[in-house]
């Protein structure tokens, strides 16, 4: 049995954004909800593996036999399942091109065991035609805007919460988008809500989004979830409600790829929408690209199977082939000579392709294997928020508190900027001012201190005496925050009539770092470049600014220092002690 049926030609965008998501199409034809779960298969390769909810209560065992998408063109996929009804499940839905738009085709087929439930099977199918063919004909005509869909209404605790939000002075055009995109969106797209998404899809500046929801998240409007992609294939690993909740090691179910726990690269924070909102759906469909935006092409190669798909977009992408095969380097220009017409072939293991963007490009799986072949942006993690600019903001530290890992968890820090400052001179400072009137000096300069570098957008992880230990995700805002800690330093001092105050110096470092739970730091930091930033503080002289060579090498930081004019308080230091053969990390 079989549904099939188009639409009218469409705008390409609306089209796909259609049928990206299958699961209204599966529910409107009677499809059960499904489970699922991934186990390597004899080929070592990942099986997705799906339990229907039904027909009729009876449970269904089902195993992905064909699956794959083509972002823009088309999706599929096909069970066998073993049951008492169904038999085999197979859905097509693809946009074939025709004047300045697409014609958007569906089709549903169906097989069941026995001929005494097609009757009902086939009834089923019948009731679901009319609804498909009215989400296919309200797809927009080329160049036509979208008609606005059923809206959503909001609860009363949801809405006391934008109207919070707004009276604490909330940005009135950010208050309204947040607004309908709670009204507007699926409820499966409230999931994983990334604000460094939503700034693209608004067009607006990221710092302006990501500074404004942290009065939505103060008012109860959102809240703040964890999650961990895997960096080969940019599936997702694990989805948590908070950070302590992380696990300590992660496994990619998708291509059995170990995940380390990276806050800039593979953890990311994303924007959680109360259940009164966004109420638990069932799912229909496995895979599906509307979950996936950073994934081109996704095709499951069966033993000796092939597939072509066209190029991506010009850029840089990976072709990830599957478990225990080596991934390969897709490089895509921009090229409107004849190039484009001649295909190009990869096998597992292929060495690095170079296409124009649009040229056919034939998958071939090996003969005695499956592959699951997916094209991932090679920029994929950069288009998620890092856990580290969200745990670095004092914005969104101020909302959240100080999270921190579960006891004995470490996680992996690849880039992050770490400043120290010190006060010289103390002890003879303490001496002549009596230590009450010292430690109240001291203890009014670190807050000072702490003010200034949540201004320059970071975050203190401890003190330590009478400096900090403060963490930047951004090296240029951190060598900004230092220069401007000293250059004020003086004028704070006479203005408490201070005499023969000690002097500041700090100490800047960028690169890799370990971060993990202690009780002085619920998050703090270890490692070479913690260390390299304390050599570098207690290296240099008073009312300097002692830096590593990897932030020296960054041109926004030798701008900040032009823009301040402050060559005469830079320093160079010794570079990471992680660069130093034999030296053992330390916090």
């Amino acid at each position: 049995m079989e549904l099939a049926l188009e639409g009218p030609v469409a705008d390409p965008a609306a089209a796909w954004a259609r049928i990206a998501d299958p699961e209204p199409f599966l529910r409107a034809a009677g499809l059960p909800p499904i489970e699922l779960s991934a186990t390597p298969d004899e080929d070592g390769e990942v099986t997705l593996r799906v339990r229907l909810l039904g027909p009729v209560g009876l449970r269904h065992e089902a195993e992905e036999v064909d699956a794959g998408w083509v972002v823009g063109a088309r999706l599929w996929f096909g069970w066998t399942v073993r049951g008492p009804v169904l038999a085999t499940v197979r859905f097509e839905a693809e946009l074939v091109p025709e004047a300045d738009g697409v014609r958007p085709r569906v089709r549903l087929a169906v097989e069941t065991w026995t001929g005494l439930v097609a009757p009902f099977v086939g009834w089923g199918l019948r009731m679901a035609r009319r609804a498909w063919q009215r989400r296919l004909d309200a797809l927009p005509a080329p160049g036509a805007a979208a008609a606005p869909g059923d809206a959503r209404h909001l609860d009363l605790s949801t809405e006391a919460a934008l109207a919070r939000w707004a009276d604490r002075q909330g940005d009135p055009a950010l208050v309204g988008r947040v607004r309908r995109l709670l009204t507007g969106s699926p409820a499966w797209a409230l999931d994983r809500l990334c604000p460094r998404q939503l700034a693209r899809r608004w067009d607006l500046d990221e710092d302006r989004v990501l500074d404004g929801l942290v009065g939505a998240v103060a008012a109860g409007v959102l809240g703040v979830g964890w999650q961990v992609h895997c960096a080969r294939c940019d599936a997702l690993v694990a989805s948590v409600p908070a950070l302590s909740a992380m696990p300590a090691s992660a496994v990619c179910a998708r291509c059995r790829t170990p995940v380390p726990l990276d806050l800039c690269d593979t953890v990311s924070a994303v924007l959680t929408v109360p259940l009164l909102v966004r109420p638990h759906e069932e799912r229909y469909a496995a895979d599906t690209p509307a979950r996936e935006p950073a994934v081109w092409a996704a095709v499951l190669l069966g033993r000796g199977g092939a597939q072509t798909v066209p190029a991506p977009a010009p850029g840089r992408w990976r072709i990830v082939g599957g478990t225990d095969c080596d991934d390969t380097v897709l490089e895509v220009r921009s090229d409107d000579s004849d190039a484009a017409a001649a295909p190009l072939r990869w096998t597992p293991g292929a060495a690095p392709l170079q296409a124009v963007a649009g040229q056919p490009l034939a998958l071939a799986g090996g003969p005695r294997r499956r592959h699951r072949v997916r094209i991932v942006a090679a920029d994929a993690q950069t288009r998620r928020l890092p856990a580290l600019r969200v745990l670095s903001h004092p914005g969104w530290r101020r909302v959240l508190g100080r999270p921190g890992l579960a006891p004995r968890v470490v996680a992996e820090v690849h880039d992050v900027t770490v400043l120290y400052t010190d006060l010289t001179h103390t002890r003879a400072f303490y001496a002549s001012a009596g230590d009450r009137e010292a430690l109240r000096f001291v203890q009014a300069h670190l807050r000072q201190v702490e003010a200034g570098i949540e201004a320059g957008g970071g975050v203190v992880v401890k003190t330590l005496g009478d400096g900090v230990m403060a963490a930047f995700a951004d090296p240029a805002a951190g060598v900004r925050a230092a220069l401007v800690l000293l250059d004020d330093f003086d004028a704070w001092c006479r203005g408490r009539g201070v005499a023969a105050a000690p002097e500041l110096r700090a100490g800047i470092s960028r690169g890799h770092a370990l971060a993990m739970h202690t009780d002085a730091a619920r998050l703090d930091l270890f490692g070479g470049t913690v260390n390299a930033a304390a050599r570098a503080v207690y290296g240099t002289a008073a009312g300097t600014l002692g830096w590593t060579a990897a932030v020296a090498a960054d041109p926004r930081c030798q701008a900040c220092v032009d823009a301040h004019n402050a060559h005469h308080r830079v320093r160079s230091a010794p570079g990471p002690a992680a660069e130093v053969p034999g030296q053992s990390p330390g916090g």
